[in-house]
């Protein structure tokens, strides 16, 4: 845990840490509290809610994961690449033994409604994610490029659950195969001759 700056960011924090450690339903307000050390009213002015306090952790953590996912893809112009190196930092990423999964696909575990608030807050993670590999796709020319995004996304996707299993780099390595393939496909389709 790195050193909150309020008890709002304690908070937050503190609601990840035991979210991510022990699921969303099986962690109480009062574990929250005690793990933060503030009194419930606290809680209660900056959230109003524990389900307003998890909208805000997912948020926090879409957030978070694009900035990653951004900073992979910094070292490279190539939409090619960028795709690669997602993959490539994704695994590292899961070479940390405390990473334990995406929050947000355990958070789509517990919580099925996808018109409740946390089920919006889900859905808006997914269009980042989208929107970011909709940008990189389309900078390869190709003319299924939200197609392609909406398979590198199910890749990528795919990787986080698996790595959450097996607590490896291993499943995003092979996604990168695939990606490669995909990719692969892509340009070829793209390079055929109109009939």
């Amino acid at each position: 845990m790195t050193q909150a700056t309020t008890k709002r960011d304690l908070l937050l924090e503190c609601a990840r840490d035991l979210f991510a450690g022990e699921g969303f339903h099986a962690t109480g307000i009062d574990r929250i509290l005690d793990q933060a050390g503030v009194a419930k009213m606290t809680l209660y002015n900056h959230f109003g809610s524990k389900e307003q306090l998890i909208v805000e952790v997912l948020d926090k953590a879409s957030e978070g994961l694009i900035a990653q996912m951004r900073s992979w893809i910094a070292g490279s112009d190539d939409p090619f690449d960028q795709i690669v190196l997602l993959f490539e930092g994704l695994g590292t990423w899961f070479e940390n033994p405390s990473r334990c999964g995406c929050l947000i696909q355990a958070a789509a575990a517990e919580f099925s409604d996808p018109d409740a608030p946390v089920g919006q807050a889900i859905l808006r993670h997914q269009a980042r994610v989208q929107s970011l590999l909709s940008d990189i796709t389309k900078a390869t020319e190709c003319p299924d490029s939200d197609g392609l995004a909406a398979r590198i996304g199910l890749l990528f996707a795919g990787a986080m659950s698996s790595s959450r299993i097996c607590r490896s780099r291993q499943p995003a390595d092979e996604a990168r195969k695939a990606a490669a393939v995909l990719l692969e496909d892509a340009c070829r389709r793209a390079d055929a001759p109109l009939e």
